[in-house]
């Protein structure tokens, strides 16, 4: 952790440790029914109920005191503050480089962030791009700034000044401020109902994780959407996708001349590389760096397209040729556009079917899934299968672009915030196979479940990386004490390592008579031995998300 961390995190941990404390003590006493187990003694549980109360109520209110003085809620920042010197935007506008020092607005602040720069998850380029500007235009894009307290905090402690408004000056530049806006103006309607939003702009969305256990193959409706940009408007009549094999063998493919070329299908689980991170930010009750997933990112479709190597063979690209990956980019926009590698040697095995899509469960790619053409490549996270594709080249070394080299990596546990700097984030490996995991899809978490026959069904989806096939999973009733094997009741005929779809199953797991709660646990183990740690570990960037599964529910006899 950096220095500027350091006195940030100081500033933070009296209000927010003692704040903390109370709610748990408030969440002790809201649970203390499972904890005395339901049982006849109303008289203690009770007392433990006032108890818990009267302490939760006089550390809480202490906590916002401490809270009150130490924090800066988010209606107040930004804000004028009196006593600090007034820059004007031109003035702001001169400090964009690290020997100028570099500044940026947010509301009627200015703030000096160069000794940020080395710390910022995003990287130095992200902040460089709103050096002299505002920042508000910025934060309309990328999402989870503003409503982020650790942010916020962070932001304030590097205020120098006020911004020096003329009378009726708008603070933000407005004409920019609208393009960034209108980009999402273009975006698809969507349906309210079958998908849950986390996220508005970009679009990101899910459906119930009930509803994914239902249909082996996803409904197109039902399959999670993950944006990071404003969604393209393409005119199908004048697409292109540009493939570079290198400087000189580069060649432009209409999407019909794609079509006409041998027809691929592949049937391929798409996960996202955050799947289950709501459970893991809960468990360690901190942010992750992107959006906090269910267990409801990750759906099964049958995909049609033109196989990548037959394109990259008709691009000019011969079998001695040494390309060490492979990058793809979206679609570009006032924003910029999404990118990012995989090794090569997963394309060149034609068994891994990595094709280019236009096709998904029978019907044309719809553009919240990646219309006219995106990318699948089986046993990765999905976070490489690049929407709207633009472009794809051979390159000797990883994508170097943002999205690439600070986000969806694997890093280790003991960073937990916003204090890891750009250097240890670019040198942590980019995730690509996903580790073995399993989900509960029906109860639900909380749920009053009956017993049938002294047992409580219980069904779920179990999947791996790198082509691997499900094997075993099993289903506790008591915290792991004892487990009850499962049956897989749909899978895919294909043998590992091209075993690129989810298996469904279902237990029947037995329930101790009287026993008014239950702790369900479920842990699958894949053909090459994975199998599910218990515990979580803790990793920032909210990837590879694998611990045993584990939910509460009522039961009713």
């Amino acid at each position: 952790m950096g220095s500027f961390s350091k006195r940030i995190l100081s500033k933070l941990a009296d209000s927010r440790s003692v704040t903390y404390f109370a709610a748990k003590i408030f969440s002790f006493n809201f649970n203390y029914k499972e904890n005395y187990g339901r049982k006849k003694n109303k008289k203690s549980a009770r007392n433990l109920k006032w108890t818990g109360t009267i302490i939760g109520s006089a550390l809480f209110g202490l906590g916002l005191t401490f809270f009150k003085h130490h924090h800066e809620p988010h209606h107040r920042a930004g804000i004028f503050k009196s006593g600090l010197p007034s820059y004007t935007k031109e003035e702001v506008a001169k400090h964009t480089t690290k020997q100028s020092r570099i500044w940026v607005m947010y509301k009627e602040g200015v703030y000096d962030v160069t000794d940020y720069m080395e710390e910022h998850p995003g990287g130095e380029d992200m902040i460089l791009q709103a050096a002299g500007r505002s920042l508000e235009p910025f934060w309309a894009i990328y999402l989870g700034h503003e409503d982020n307290d650790e942010v916020i905090d962070i932001l304030e402690a590097l205020r120098i000044g006020n911004l020096d408004l003329k009378p009726g000056e708008p603070v933000c530049e407005s004409p920019e401020f609208k393009k960034n806006r209108c980009d999402y103006y273009n975006d698809p309607e969507r349906h309210a109902v079958i998908l849950k939003p986390l996220c508005m702009k970009p679009y990101i969305a899910g459906p119930s994780p009930e509803k994914l256990r239902e249909n082996f193959m996803t409904p197109n409706s039902y399959c999670f959407v993950h944006n990071h940009i404003p969604v393209p408007n393409v005119d199908f009549s004048s697409y292109r996708l540009t493939v570079e094999i290198d400087s000189e063998r580069k060649k432009a493919f209409t999407l019909n001349e794609l079509k006409d070329m041998k027809q691929q299908c592949v049937k391929a689980t798409l996960q996202c590389a955050a799947n289950r991170s709501l459970e893991m930010s809960k468990e360690f009750e901190r942010y992750v760096q992107g959006p906090a997933w269910e267990h409801n990112a990750a759906y099964t479709a049958q995909w049609k397209g033109v196989l990548l190597l037959d394109v990259l063979k008709a691009a000019g690209y011969r079998e001695g040729d040494c390309p060490q990956h492979i990058e793809f980019e979206s679609i570009e926009c006032r924003q910029g556009n999404y990118s990012t590698s995989v090794p090569f040697c997963r394309v060149e095995d034609e068994s891994n079917k990595v094709i280019l899509a236009y096709e998904m469960n029978g019907e044309p790619l719809s553009r919240d899934h990646g219309s006219p053409l995106r990318v699948v490549i089986p046993g990765v996270a999905g976070t490489r299968w690049v929407k709207s594709l633009e472009k794809i080249s051979l390159q000797g070394k990883e994508s170097r672009s943002s999205w690439h080299q600070h986000h969806y990596k694997k890093l280790d546990c003991t960073f937990v915030g916003p204090e890891v700097n750009e250097i240890i984030v670019e040198s942590a490996p980019a995730v690509e196979e996903l580790p073995v995991n399993s989900a509960i899809c029906k109860p639900a978490d909380g749920e009053d479940v009956h017993t049938i026959g002294g047992k409580v069904e219980v069904k779920g989806y179990a999947l791996s990386g790198g082509g691997q096939k499900i094997t075993t999973v099993e289903v506790s009733g008591d915290e792991g004490k004892t487990w009850v094997p499962a049956k897989i009741t749909h899978t895919d005929t294909c043998c590992p390592p091209y075993h690129f779809t989810w298996a469904f199953w279902t237990a029947d797991v037995p329930v101790q008579k009287g026993r008014k709660f239950l702790h369900i646990w479920a842990k699958a183990t894949d053909s090459a031995n994975n199998t599910q740690p218990e515990k979580w570990k803790w990793n920032y960037c909210g990837v590879a998300c694998n611990a045993i599964h584990k939910i509460r529910v009522f039961v009713l006899q």
